[in-house]
């Protein structure tokens, strides 16, 4: 590449007599030789930029087929099933879930390349079929499920109602999340604090404000509590808990990034936290309650 553009270089400049190159005109062609190297590196890039989105299937595109009662969208990574009144839903999710996976997968530092074991997606009708279905609690807009065997992952699932808050573009991306951390955490789940926390913060700003706001003028957990929780915890605690996740997430993964934040919990999960804690942002429990308070106080003054 150098050999090239060195000699694309000697043809542009004017008045440049061969054999004779003085340090200054040397100086001036390298300076020219990096300046295209440069404009032919961005040129590559957006030929390759160009190429991807070309390559990209358009969700009018996907398949879309009857299977037993339902109706179903296929797209390279999931299929989409729904019935009668989930048509709506299920297209918002069709049109966001190819890059949404993208999207999660790359900030945690995994494979984008296509599954192997498809996530499906059932949209039901309404929140007794979803309970009836599922064995969850007819309140519940929606839940995932990642079976694991032996560390390989062998199924991805979620259920939503199609009459959720904002089903497609809300509970949707939140769930996502779950399903995709699995791809790193299949052996040891994440901790339902960070869990929970980062599948908030892939839902619409306003979500993760409101579940900060609620702990406005609330006793908190304490964050090794939090931390350290093998569970959830008991209904009642469950807006301190959620909104404690979120705003702790968020302030870690400020203070860094997101894929930073899960080496983190994994050295905790081999070390135990004290120790992960000072290897990755060098506090202890004492420094990070303080800063954290700090910063949730003018959080909650915004």
């Amino acid at each position: 590449m150098r050999n090239k553009i060195i000699l694309i270089s000697l043809l542009i400049l004017p008045g440049l007599v061969f054999g004779q190159v003085s340090s200054e005109r040397e100086q001036k062609l390298t300076e020219q030789g990096l300046i295209l190297d440069e404009q032919i590196r961005q040129a590559e890039l957006k030929l390759q930029s160009q190429r991807e989105k070309s390559n990209l299937v358009s969700p009018a595109s996907y398949k879309r087929f009857r299977s037993g009662q339902w109706n179903v969208i296929q797209t390279p990574n999931s299929k989409i099933f729904y019935g009668t009144r989930g048509a709506k839903v299920a297209e918002e999710i069709s049109a966001r879930v190819e890059n949404d996976r993208k999207k999660c997968l790359q900030n945690i530092n995994c494979s984008i390349a296509n599954w192997s074991i498809p996530l499906e997606v059932y949209v039901h009708d309404s929140a007794e079929q979803y309970a009836r279905v599922t064995k969850q609690g007819p309140g519940s807009p929606g839940h995932s499920q990642v079976g694991v065997d032996r560390g390989r992952i062998t199924s991805r699932r979620i259920d939503l109602r199609y009459d959720g808050s904002d089903a497609g573009n809300a509970i949707f991306p939140h769930e996502n999340v779950h399903v995709c951390i699995a791809d790193r955490f299949n052996d040891k789940p994440l901790p339902r604090w960070a869990d929970e926390g980062c599948a908030v913060l892939y839902e619409p700003s306003q979500k993760a404000a409101a579940h900060i706001e609620n702990l406005r003028d609330k006793k908190l957990f304490p964050l090794k509590t939090l931390m350290t929780m093998p569970d959830y915890p008991p209904g009642p605690q469950w807006p301190i808990f959620y909104g404690e996740s979120v705003a702790i997430s968020s302030f870690l993964i400020q203070k860094k990034d997101f894929n930073h934040l899960l080496s983190f919990i994994e050295e905790a999960q081999n070390s135990g936290y004290d120790s992960a804690l000072k290897k990755y942002y060098g506090l202890t429990f004492m420094d990070l309650e303080k800063q954290f308070k700090q910063w949730l106080d003018k959080e909650l003054k915004k």
